[in-house]
C-alpha cells in the first residue's frame, strides 16, 4: 500500500456499523462441503483451524449430510455461495429455518428449491448433533476471539456503509455482519437474508487466502476492498433485480460474448455477470471517492485482470448517472444494459492502466538499451539490460534498439534502461515530464525523493503519442546492474535504494492518477503530494 493511500485510509472515518463474527452456520456447512469434496471448500491454506477441523470431523465423511451434499452438487450444481446462502437462512443455534423455504426466499441462491433446501437443513442439524459441533466451537473460543479482533481492525480502515447508503439509498432495517469464512480459501460471497418482518441481514462472507506465522488469517494492510465488493452485492443485486426487463437485453448480449471466461469463474448466467459488473463498477467508484484518482487505475486494473473489460465505461456511466440523478439510481439498470450492449457489439481494446507488471510483451514493444561509455559500470549496465531483455522479453518478440536507433521506436511501446547520460532518448523523455534523476535524489514533477543512489522504476502513458512506457533508471550506471531485483509489479512506480549489504529495498511506491475513461493524468503535473525521503 502506498504512503498516500495509507494516510487517506487511516484518516477515513471508521465504519462502526459492520459487526464481525465467526459464524457457526458458515463453518458447519463449510465442514460438510469440505468432506463432500467440493473443490472450493478444499482450497483453504493450512492452519491450526483447518487441522482441528480435519481431526474432529474427518471420521464423519460418510455421514448422511455429506452424502446429501455430494448429491446436491451433482444434481443441482450446488456449490460456491449456495451452501453459505442457505446456512445463513438458518438459526445459528438450532439450524432450523429462520424463514419459510417455500416459496424460495428472495435472497437465497436460485439453485435451491424449497424441498431440497429444507431437507439439507435437516441434514446439517443432524450433522451438528452427531459430530458434537458445539464442543468444537467451545474449544476454539480463543482462536475465534483473535480472528474477530483482527478483522475488526481491518474493517475500521474505511466507512463503507455510509457511502453505499448515500449512493444507492439506505437498505431499510438492515444490519451488517462480516463473517470470516475459515475454510473458504480465496472465495468470498455477498450473502444476505430477508426476514419475515422486512428487515435485512447483510452478511458478507470472506474467505481466508493466506495464513501468517501465528496461524491467523493474513489480511494485509490494504483497505478492505473485498469487503467493499461483497457489501456492494446487497445494494446492486436488488436494484438490478427490480429492473430486470430493462437490464436483460444488453446483459444477455454481453453474456453471449463472454460466456466461456465468465463460466470458468463460476459466473454461469447473464444475471450473475450483470450483478458482478455492477458491483465492480461500484467498487471502482468507491475507491475514487474515498482514496482519490490514484486508486482508480489500480482498482480498475484488478477488474480488467478478472476479465471485466467493460468496467471503465460502466463505472463512468454510473458516475455520470449519479451526478445527473440526485434522487436515486432506479434508472441506472437501463443505462447499464446499454453499456453492456454497446460493449458486446464493439469491445475495442481496454486502455493501459498499469501497473508495472501489466506492460505488454509483444512485437508492439521495443527495448531501448543504454550506451556503453568509457565507464566500466556503463558497460556492465548495458550487458545487464541485454540479459534482462533475453530473460523476460525476447521470447515474446519484443524488439531491441540502440539509442541511435531509438527514433525507429515511433508508434511502439518502449522500455528504457540506463542513466540520463547513457540513454539520451530516456533523458529527453524525462525532461518533457519534468522528472529529474540526480546525485542527491529523484523528482517526479513536484514530488521530491531525496537521497543518494536512488533507483526509479516506473510505467506511464507518454503524453506525446499516448503509448505506454516503462523506465528502469538511476543517476549512476552502477545502480542499473541488478535493478530488476527491486520488487516491482503491483504499482505504477517504485523508488528503491541499496542497503548496507548491497540489496535493494523499497523507499516508496505508488500509482498515478487516472480518470474513469482510462486517461492518465500528465505525469509531469500530478506528482505533487509532497513526500520527502530524508
Amino acid at each position: 500500500m502506498t504512503p498516500f493511500l495509507l494516510l487517506l485510509a487511516l484518516n477515513a472515518r471508521a465504519d462502526d456499523r459492520i459487526e464481525v463474527a465467526v459464524d457457526p452456520r458458515v463453518e458447519l456447512v463449510s465442514v460438510v462441503c469440505r468432506l463432500a469434496g467440493y473443490p472450493e471448500y478444499n482450497s483453504a491454506p493450512d492452519s491450526p483451524w483447518l487441522q482441528a477441523v480435519d481431526a474432529q470431523f474427518g471420521p464423519f465423511k460418510d455421514h448422511s449430510a455429506v452424502r446429501e451434499a455430494a448429491k446436491l452438487r451433482e444434481k443441482r450444481g450446488i456449490g460456491y455461495n449456495a451452501p453459505v446462502d442457505l446456512a445463513l437462512h438458518l438459526d445459528p443455534e438450532t439450524f432450523q429455518p429462520l424463514v419459510p423455504l417455500t416459496p424460495l426466499p428472495r435472497r437465497l441462491d436460485s439453485r435451491w428449491d424449497g424441498k431440497h433446501a429444507a431437507k439439507y437443513a435437516e441434514q446439517l442439524a443432524r450433522f451438528a448433533s452427531d459430530s458434537d459441533f458445539e464442543s468444537f466451537l467451545d474449544r476454539q473460543v480463543e482462536a475465534i476471539d483473535d480472528i474477530e479482533s483482527r478483522y475488526r481492525r481491518w474493517v475500521a480502515k474505511l466507512e463503507i456503509i455510509g457511502w453505499f447508503d448515500g449512493m444507492f439509498g439506505p437498505v431499510e432495517g438492515a444490519t451488517y455482519t462480516l463473517h470470516p469464512g475459515l475454510l473458504l480459501g480465496p472465495h468470498n460471497y455477498g450473502s444476505s437474508v430477508l426476514l419475515p418482518d422486512g428487515s435485512v441481514e447483510i452478511r458478507p462472507v470472506l474467505g481466508v487466502a493466506a495464513i501468517d506465522e501465528r496461524g491467523l488469517p493474513d489480511i494485509g494492510d490494504d483497505p478492505p476492498w473485498v469487503l467493499v465488493h461483497e457489501v456492494a452485492h446487497a445494494y446492486v443485486n436488488p436494484l438490478f433485480a427490480r429492473h430486470k426487463a430493462q437490464l436483460a437485453p444488453g446483459a444477455q448480449a454481453l453474456f453471449r460474448k463472454v460466456a466461456s471466461p465468465m463460466k470458468a469463474q463460476a459466473y454461469g448466467d447473464w444475471k450473475t455477470v450483470a450483478n458482478e459488473s455492477g458491483v465492480r463498477a461500484a467498487t471502482v467508484l468507491f475507491a475514487k471517492d474515498n482514496l482519490g484518482d490514484e486508486a482508480v487505475g489500480a482498482t480498475a486494473a484488478r477488474e480488467l485482470d478478472a476479465g471485466f473489460a467493460w468496467i471503465l465505461p460502466l463505472t463512468a456511466a454510473l458516475d455520470a448517472y449519479r451526478t445527473d440523478h440526485t434522487t436515486g439510481l432506479e434508472g441506472f439498470p437501463a443505462v447499464a444494459g446499454k453499456v453492456f450492449k454497446d460493449w458486446a457489439s464493439d469491445p475495442g481494446t481496454p486502455p493501459y492502466l498499469g501497473p508495472l507488471n501489466a506492460m505488454i510483451h509483444d512485437e508492439g514493444t521495443v527495448f531501448i538499451l543504454p550506451e556503453a561509455t568509457d565507464d566500466p559500470a556503463s558497460s556492465r549496465a548495458s550487458m545487464y539490460a541485454m540479459m534482462m531483455h533475453e530473460k523476460f522479453w525476447a521470447e515474446d518478440k519484443v524488439g531491441i534498439l540502440t539509442v541511435d536507433d531509438a527514433p525507429k521506436a515511433k508508434g511502439k511501446r518502449r522500455v528504457f534502461y540506463g542513466t540520463l547520460e547513457t540513454n539520451p532518448p530516456l533523458a529527453d523523455l524525462l525532461s518533457r515530464l519534468n522528472w529529474t534523476v540526480g546525485p542527491d535524489g529523484v523528482s517526479l514533477g513536484a514530488r521530491r525523493f531525496t537521497g543518494e543512489g536512488l533507483a526509479l522504476i516506473a510505467t506511464f502513458v507518454d503524453p506525446e503519442g499516448g503509448l505506454p512506457v516503462t523506465v528502469y533508471t538511476s543517476y549512476e550506471s552502477a545502480e542499473i546492474e541488478g535493478i530488476n531485483e527491486v520488487f516491482h509489479g503491483p504499482t505504477d512506480w517504485v523508488i528503491a535504494k541499496r542497503n548496507a549489504e548491497g540489496a535493494y529495498q523499497i523507499e516508496a511506491s505508488g500509482n498515478f492518477p487516472k480518470s474513469l475513461d482510462g486517461r492518465w493524468s500528465n505525469p509531469a503535473e500530478v506528482m505533487n503530494l509532497g513526500f520527502d525521503l530524508e
